[in-house]
C-alpha cells in the first residue's frame, strides 16, 4: 500500500530505493555477523542477509530469505502432491517432501532437512466473487478474497482492504461526526473486489508458471531470461499506488504467450 507515489515512474524509484536500503543494512553487518554461522553448510549471516530467492522447478519450488539480519533463515517448501491429487489422507509426509526436492539443486536439498517435518498445510484459494458489501455489512481479507501465496498478496491486499475503506469513511464523514455509510461501503465496493480479482487470478497463473514441466518450462525460461532486471512492466499494476477509485486502478500488463518463445538450443 502507498500513500506516496502516485506514477509508475515514482513506484519503480520508491521500489529501488528500497533494495538500496536493504543493501545498505546488510552492508552494514559487522565483521562477527558476517563470520557468524549459521545452520547450512559453509553459510554464514551475511549470506541469509543477502540472499533472498525462490527456486523453481517441475512440481515444485522452494523460497528462501534471512529474517533478523540474518540469524535465521525462513524457508517455504511448496510441491504437488500425488497422494492428496489421488484423495488420500496421508498427504503432504516427509517422504513426500523429500522425493518432490529429490531432483533439486544442492542448497534446496541442503535446507529440506532444517524444515519443520511435522507440520505442513495445502494450499488453498477461492474463485473471485464481485459482490463484498450487502447492506451494512462488508467483506475485507481472507474472508473476500483468499489467495495463493505465490505472489505473496495475502496480507497486504487485507491491509489494502481496511486502508480504502477507512479513506472512503473518512471522506463520507459529515462535521457532526455521521457517516453516510451507504456511499462510503458503495465506493468500497467499486474498486477493491476487481483489484483482488486480478491477484487471485495472477497468484494462481504464477504458481502454475513456477510449476511447469518439459517444453512449456523450456518457453518459460527463454522468455524469463530475454526479459530486463528492471523491467517491471509486469508487476506495475500491483507494487503502484492502492487505488481508492475505479479509474485510479492501473492497466494490467500484456500477457505473452509461451508459444511466441524459442527454447535454447532448438
Amino acid at each position: 500500500m502507498s500513500v506516496g507515489p502516485r506514477t509508475s515512474t515514482d513506484a519503480r524509484a520508491w521500489a529501488r530505493t528500497g533494495t538500496e536500503l536493504l543493501l545498505d543494512a546488510v552492508a552494514g553487518l559487522d565483521e562477527a555477523a558476517f563470520a557468524a554461522p549459521s545452520a547450512l553448510p559453509d553459510w554464514t549471516r551475511g549470506h541469509l542477509a543477502a540472499h533472498v530467492a525462490a527456486n523453481v522447478g517441475p512440481g515444485c519450488h522452494f523460497v528462501h530469505y534471512g529474517l533478523r539480519g540474518g540469524k535465521l533463515l525462513n524457508q517455504v517448501a511448496v510441491f504437488e502432491s500425488p497422494r492428496a491429487l489421488a484423495g488420500r489422507e496421508d498427504w503432504g509426509t516427509p517422504d513426500e517432501l523429500d522425493a518432490a526436492f529429490a531432483l533439486t539443486c544442492d542448497f534446496v536439498r541442503d535446507g529440506l532437512p532444517f524444515m519443520w517435518r511435522d507440520k505442513w498445510w495445502r494450499m488453498f484459494d477461492r474463485d473471485p466473487i464481485t459482490t463484498w458489501v450487502d447492506d451494512r455489512i462488508a467483506l475485507l481479507g481472507d474472508c473476500a478474497h483468499p489467495p495463493l501465496q505465490c505472489i505473496a498478496q495475502g496480507a497486504i491486499t487485507a491491509v489494502e482492504d481496511g486502508w480504502v475503506l477507512g479513506e472512503h469513511v473518512a471522506r463520507n464523514r459529515a462535521a457532526d461526526g455521521s457517516v453516510d455509510w451507504s456511499a462510503a461501503l458503495a465506493a468500497y465496493q467499486a474498486v477493491r473486489p476487481e483489484h483482488c480479482r486480478r491477484v487471485l487470478t495472477t497468484s494462481r497463473k504464477w504458481g502454475a508458471l513456477w510449476h511447469l514441466d518439459g517444453l512449456a518450462r523450456e518457453q518459460r525460461n527463454a522468455l524469463l531470461r530475454a526479459r530486463d532486471t528492471y523491467d517491471y512492466a509486469f508487476t506495475d499494476w500491483l507494487y503502484g499506488p492502492t487505488a481508492l477509485t475505479p479509474e485510479q486502478e492501473p492497466d494490467m500488463f500484456t500477457p505473452i504467450p509461451l508459444s511466441s518463445a524459442t527454447p535454447v538450443g532448438t
